[in-house]
């Protein structure tokens, strides 16, 4: 879905409706906690920089809220802030066809910001995909889903909008559907060092932290956020002992039993020369296995 609106010299990229601005009411301001969520949280240095400056200047952009249902849709930030200092700020009303079009204006909004991380901008990309095939039914090539673009999947479309490939796109759905998941298990915190890069988790890595139940889940999340960097084995729970220590022995590696981990372990491990060495060796033993069958 794509927005050529007015260009509004106080606020750009309004919706197509435009917006009208009038006198911002706190109390009458509806937070959706959907809607904040699509919002990538800003760190405790960010808020504490973005407080100063409003305390300083006050509020010069103003708020924008959904229509006469006054939902927020930009400045969750600012509105926290000047709610806690009684700042007075502006509110500008705009109005959307639908949820799913509130919810990308937020994420295309998001995206022309420049202070944005290459792992937040990945995760908007990701959330836009997500909206719109959770929008339509996973119907990613119908003229509603796709707009001018219908004889394009969304994927692709998408692809061609932010200048990557497809797989990229998809990829990004993934790593924002796991993000999403350890932060409703385990709070926003990890989010935020995440998308902020004070984390070093990759996206396998992740993948697999998905995969722990829930105990395990919060108690390496705990250590993440700690150390800054995945343990070398998942956290165990309160209710999960830690598994004892074993020697390996010399020449052996531990990996995941998971195909595609395993795969993905012995690339990391052992480099690209030694896994076509595997597949060569694994082809060969399957032909033999055939072969003594027939």
């Amino acid at each position: 879905m794509e927005y050529k609106n007015p260009i509004k010299k106080d606020v750009p990229n309004l919706p197509p409706s435009g917006g009208k601005r009038v006198k911002g009411d706190p109390m009458k301001i509806d937070i959706n906690d959907k809607l904040r969520d699509l919002i990538p949280p800003q760190t405790e240095a960010e808020t504490a920089e973005f407080e100063r400056k409003l305390l300083a200047e006050g509020c010069r952009d103003p708020l924008i809220v959904w229509g006469s249902i006054a939902t927020l849709i930009d400045g969750h930030h600012r509105l926290s802030i000047c709610q806690k200092h009684g700042i007075p700020f502006d509110v500008i009303e705009v109005e959307f066809e639908s949820f799913e079009e509130a919810k990308n204006w937020i994420i295309e909004n998001q995206l022309g910001r420049r202070n944005l991380t290459p792992e937040a901008v990945s995760y908007l990309r990701g959330m836009r995909y997500n909206v719109e095939k959770q929008a339509h039914g996973g119907d990613r090539t119908s003229e509603e889903a796709t707009g001018n673009d219908s004889h394009l999947p969304t994927d692709e479309r998408l692809a061609a909008a932010y200048m990557v490939n497809a797989k990229t796109i998809r990829n990004d759905a993934d790593f924002a559907t796991d993000l999403d998941t350890v932060t409703k298990n385990c709070g926003q915190e990890f989010r935020t060092k995440l998308l902020g890069r004070n984390l070093r988790v990759t996206r396998q890595q992740l993948k697999q932290l998905v995969k722990l139940s829930l105990a395990e889940q919060r108690a390496t999340v705990k250590e993440v956020i700690k150390s800054g960097k995945m343990p070398q084995e998942p956290a165990a729970g309160k209710d999960q002992p830690k598994p004892a220590k074993t020697t390996k022995p010399k020449g052996e590696i531990s990996v995941p039993a998971e195909p595609t981990g395993l795969a993905a372990a012995l690339l990391e491990l052992r480099g690209r020369s030694y896994l076509l060495k595997v597949q060569k060796a694994l082809a060969k033993l399957l032909e033999e296995e055939t072969e003594s069958k027939e």
